[in-house]
């Protein structure tokens, strides 16, 4: 559905990174960004009960 997808573009858009340097793949800076962004992602889909 055309709203749903809207809001899944919408939460990659705010909360991912453009890029993922490989040295930042053990940052707990990063880390929290990903964690922050799948629980945005997760509300945006009515799916909460997953976190």
């Amino acid at each position: 559905d055309e709203a749903k997808l809207d809001r899944i573009a919408a939460v990659i858009e705010a909360y991912w990174p453009q890029a993922i340097a490989s040295g930042d793949l053990a940052s707990p800076a990063l880390l929290r960004d990903v964690r922050r962004a799948r629980a945005a992602l997760l509300e945006a889909l009515g799916l909460s009960e997953l976190l």
